[in-house]
């Protein structure tokens, strides 16, 4: 059994290519959200939980886990790292699995940063509203590095409950509940509607709608700071469906 740890489209997608492949595929998710969104008609087995050190191995223990794919969000390091441990102490294959680092035009108003304290920071430099098209998971630290004193702030967030509570408790002026990659003329739409004067967006790749969002605001001349993705020493990446499969074969797990 091949556990994919996921927590993006991309690894859904990841987890459908192996079980077609034939292989025995259990995919995790961390929230209710990632497994209504899961859809897809096939053999694999979809479990929503949080790992830690006590529960990853026994998981890993209980399911016969033969190898663990790591496609989790790029931003999730502390999964990716717990992950990593684990494998080692139990000498089981891990392997990280994600799409390329989006490569962006050099322009004067793509502004990246390696941290959220930065984001925050180069924002309050720039005049007028903030859109954040970040989640809710950085608000915390947006808010300590006082984004949300100096500036109005509108956040775009997932349409659930626990989302919009975080919205209102880190003084959030404008909420915008949206699901799913937006197209460039609705980013623009919203940028025009709420006067946005700088956008904070982070590294997702294209599948979280990072080049649209880049390309909404540098259409409408708006300064946009992207968060970096995190560095992570890992232990073996591909960024392939093909290169996956091959590290499997490798070892006759596929």
């Amino acid at each position: 059994m091949i556990l994919v740890i996921g927590g993006t489209a991309d690894s859904r997608q990841l987890a459908a290519y192996l079980s077609g492949m034939g292989a025995k595929v259990t995919l995790s998710v961390a929230t209710p959200l990632g497994a209504r969104v899961f859809q897809e008609k096939t053999a694999i087995e979809l479990v929503q939980q949080i790992f830690t050190e006590e529960t990853l191995p026994r998981f890993i223990s209980e399911k016969n886990i033969t190898a663990v794919v790591d496609a989790s969000h790029p931003f999730a390091i502390q999964v990716s790292q717990l992950a990593q441990r684990v494998c080692g102490d139990l000498g089981l294959p891990y392997l990280r699995f994600e799409r390329p680092e989006l490569g962006f035009p050099e322009h004067p108003l793509l502004l990246p940063v390696d941290n959220w304290q930065q984001a925050a920071a180069t924002a309050r430099q720039q005049a007028g509203t903030v859109f954040l098209a970040v989640g809710v998971k950085p608000l915390p630290i947006l808010h300590e590095a006082g984004l949300m004193n100096r500036k109005p702030v509108v956040a775009r967030v997932l349409p659930e409950e626990n989302s919009i509570a975080l919205c209102k408790q880190y003084d959030i002026a404008e909420i915008v509940a949206l699901r799913g990659v937006a197209a460039k003329e609705l980013n623009c739409a919203l940028f025009r509607q709420y006067d946005i004067g700088v956008v904070i967006t982070k590294d997702s790749g294209s599948t979280g709608g990072t080049p649209v969002k880049v390309e909404a605001a540098l259409s409408m001349s708006l300064p946009i700071v992207v968060v970096r993705r995190p560095r992570v020493d890992y232990i073996r990446k591909v960024t392939s469906h093909q290169g996956v499969s091959k590290f499997l074969k490798g070892r006759g797990l596929l």
